[in-house]
Parts: structure tokens; sequence; C-alpha cells
């Protein structure tokens, strides 16, 4: 199991650590596993209302090119 792998069955399995996290933590968190799972982002940016769309997809966006 990667380094990766673990960490993602970490939080998983134990959402009350995620709990716990400031919210710029759980988006570096949410944008690494997304760079790490799928890749660089494959959508369009979430409109002007949906804040925590916006806020996910400028993190995930942000991860661009990393392996």
């Amino acid at each position: 199991m990667s380094e990766f792998e673990a960490a993602a069955k970490k939080l998983a399995d134990n959402p009350q650590v995620a709990g716990d996290l400031s919210d710029d933590k759980k988006l570096e968190i949410y944008s690494l596993y997304k760079q790490g799972l799928i890749g660089d982002v494959n959508t369009q940016r979430p409109g002007m209302l949906d804040f925590k769309g916006k806020a996910k997809w400028d993190a995930w966006s942000g991860k661009k090119g990393v392996p």
C-alpha cells in the first residue's frame, strides 16, 4: 500500500480526525486526494453562488501538473 493510499484509508476509517482540521487543511487534503486519484481537474469551475464548490475546485486546480 502506498503512502497516499494509507493516508486516504486512515481518513476514511477515522472521520473524526478530519473533523478536527481547519478548513484550509481540509481543502489541502481534498485537493491532494483528487489529484492523486483522478489527476488534473477535469470539470468546469462551479457557478458564482457555489462558494464551497468553487473553493474545492480552486484547491484542486492549484495542484495541476502534480504527479
